[in-house]
């Protein structure tokens, strides 16, 4: 295995996908994914969560991400709404257990 000393920060690393730093879209997605990621561990292979549930859980974040769009209209707004509407759900997962 061949070790790479070189150092990279984060602003090149969104250059080198030219992703500009203050991209909102990126920054957005990337916190809703790290909320839907922590919700899913917190719930998976809890006793109190059936597989049927989990399963619903998955495709709502599916339908949410990728299937609610209207291709006629402007992508940014539908996006935020979409995931607005997600985490509310993931928040009241959140409360009712």
């Amino acid at each position: 295995m061949r070790l790479c000393k070189k150092k990279q920060t984060v602003r090149a690393w969104l250059e080198n996908f030219n992703i500009p730093v203050d991209d909102h879209f990126f920054l957005k997605w990337n916190e809703a994914l790290f909320k839907i990621i922590t919700t899913i561990q917190k719930y998976d292979g809890k006793d109190f969560v059936t597989e049927r549930a989990m399963d619903m859980m998955w495709s709502t974040i599916f339908q949410s991400l990728y299937i609610d769009y209207d291709t006629r209209q402007e992508f940014y707004p539908q996006f935020e709404a979409n995931i607005s509407k997600l985490l509310k759900v993931f928040d009241g997962l959140d409360k009712a257990f």
